[in-house]
């Protein structure tokens, strides 16, 4: 099963969703998960733990000339709900 955060059908879902890479949970940098390739894709962060962006080299003139930096990671991927507290 495959879990995008940009997906309309599956914001609902996201919400309620707790995702982890390699028995660490990664939910609050997630916006892509794949339990059956085992890919997760992370926003990186900065050392103060906040996002970061990186230019974009080839964007024109008019554009946002940056974006949020990405990243890509392969492991054992798992989800399950949020407790309640």
């Amino acid at each position: 099963m495959t879990i995008d955060a940009r997906l309309r059908r599956n914001r609902k879902i996201v919400r309620t969703l707790r995702v982890f890479l390699n028995d660490v949970e990664v939910t609050n940098r997630c916006f892509y998960a794949d339990g059956r390739r085992g890919v997760v894709r992370l926003y990186k962060l900065n050392a103060e733990g906040r996002k970061y962006t990186v230019p974009i080299i080839d964007a024109p003139h008019w554009a946002v000339p940056r974006r949020v930096a990405t990243e890509e990671l392969r492991g054992k991927v798992r989800w399950g709900r949020k407790v309640a507290a």
